[in-house]
């Protein structure tokens, strides 16, 4: 069993999102400067996004709630 907080879980779901588009945006970038295509990739980071902002705003949710 996790020793977590709902908080702290939040935040580190935050932290790892955050870590995964720096990730996705530095391979797309290489994907462009070797002359691939990056459709594919564009359409990932826009998803790892759109799910990032649904993060922040339950971890704004929690932590309004749990002061």
């Amino acid at each position: 069993m996790s020793t977590e907080t709902k908080v702290e879980r939040g935040e580190r779901h935050v932290r790892e999102g955050r870590a995964r588009i720096a990730r996705q945006r530095k391979l797309i970038d290489e994907m462009t400067l070797d002359g691939h295509r990056t459709e594919v990739a564009r359409g990932l980071l826009q998803d790892f996004e759109a799910v990032q902002g649904e993060l922040e705003m339950h971890l704004d949710f929690l932590l309004t709630f749990n002061r």
